[in-house]
């Protein structure tokens, strides 16, 4: 099983129902799934650095497409999330 399967189904299975978004003004945003989606792909294949994970998805956007994303989100939102989740 590849990384991308593992990830959807790990947190499709077992944290979609659990996750709340969060309510808030203005624009829309990322959906919490996504992100988590990318940021445990991202530790799955051993992309640590914001930078890494951002050339990997330009170099491989089938990756991009499976996990839910229509485009590859700036590396400082990536930074970001990665703030929040530890």
């Amino acid at each position: 099983m590849d990384p991308v399967e593992i990830v959807i189904t790990s947190i499709d299975k077992y944290l979609t129902d659990k996750i709340e978004q969060p309510k808030r003004r203005g624009p829309k945003g990322y959906d919490l799934v996504l992100k988590l989606r990318l940021l445990v792909y991202g530790v799955l294949k051993g992309l640590y650095y914001t930078r890494e994970l951002e050339r990997h998805l330009k170099k491989y956007p089938n990756v991009l497409k499976r996990l839910g994303f229509d485009s590859i989100p700036h590396r400082t939102t990536i930074d970001r999330w990665k703030k929040i989740v530890g």
